[in-house]
C-alpha cells in the first residue's frame, strides 16, 4: 500500500524538489537554533557571574532579539511552505489515486460508494503527506538533536547523562503500552470522517 502510494506521488515530489529542499533546510535551521540558543545563553549567564558591565547586557539583549526574530521568521516560512507543499501534493496525489481507482473493474467499483471512496482517498493521501512532511522529517531531526544534546550533556555531567538514559526506556515503555489504543482511535476517527464527508 505504502509503496503503491509512493509510486503515485514520486513524479509530483520530483516536480516540487526545490520547495522540498528549501523546507528541509529551514527545518534543519530551526532544530539547529534550538541547540545553539541555550548554549549561547548558558555562556552569557556564566559570564554574568564575573562581569556585570552594561556591554554584556546589551550583547545578551541583542542576541535574544536576533535569535527570537530568526526563529519566528523560520517558523513562519516553514508553516507557509508546509501548507503549500501539503495542499499541492495532497491534491495531486489524491487525483492520481482516484484516476487509478476508477480504472478498476465494475465489480471493484461497486464495492464502495464513489463519494465515500473519493473522500477516503483524499483523506489517506493527506495523512501520508502530513506523515512524511511532519512526522518523518521532525522525527529524524529530533533524533539527531537528541543525540547531539546527549553528547553535550555527557561531556558536561556524566551523572545527568546516566539519569536521562535510565528514564528513556521507561518513556518508550509507556508509549508502547498506549500505542495500540492510539492507532485504533485514529483509524476509527478517519473512517467516521470519511463516512461523514461522503454523506454530505
Amino acid at each position: 500500500m505504502c509503496s503503491r502510494f509512493l509510486s503515485i506521488i514520486k513524479p509530483h515530489m520530483s516536480a516540487h524538489r526545490g520547495s522540498l529542499l528549501l523546507y528541509m533546510l529551514i527545518k534543519i535551521s530551526m532544530f539547529s537554533l534550538a541547540i545553539v540558543g541555550p548554549l549561547l545563553f548558558g555562556r552569557y549567564l556564566d559570564a554574568l557571574l564575573s562581569n556585570t558591565g552594561i556591554g554584556l547586557y546589551a550583547k545578551i539583549a541583542f542576541t535574544f532579539i536576533a535569535l527570537s526574530a530568526t526563529a519566528s521568521l523560520l517558523k513562519y516560512a516553514s508553516d507557509v511552505l508546509n501548507t503549500r507543499i501539503d495542499a499541492t501534493l495532497t491534491f495531486l496525489a489524491s487525483q492520481a489515486a482516484i484516476k487509478e481507482y476508477f480504472k478498476s473493474s465494475l465489480e471493484a467499483l461497486a464495492r464502495f460508494e464513489s463519494a465515500y471512496m473519493s473522500s477516503r482517498v483524499i483523506s489517506d493521501s493527506r495523512s501520508m503527506i502530513v506523515f512524511a512532511l511532519n512526522d518523518v522529517v521532525d522525527g529524524v531531526l529530533a533524533l539527531a538533536q537528541g543525540i547531539i544534546m546527549l553528547c553535550l550533556i555527557a561531556r558536561k555531567n556524566a551523572l545527568m547523562f546516566l539519569a536521562i538514559c535510565a528514564v528513556l526506556p521507561l518513556c518508550a515503555l509507556v508509549f508502547s503500552s498506549y500505542r495500540k489504543k492510539m492507532e485504533d482511535a485514529a483509524r476509527t476517527t478517519k473512517e467516521v470522517a470519511a463516512q461523514y464527508s461522503a454523506a454530505n
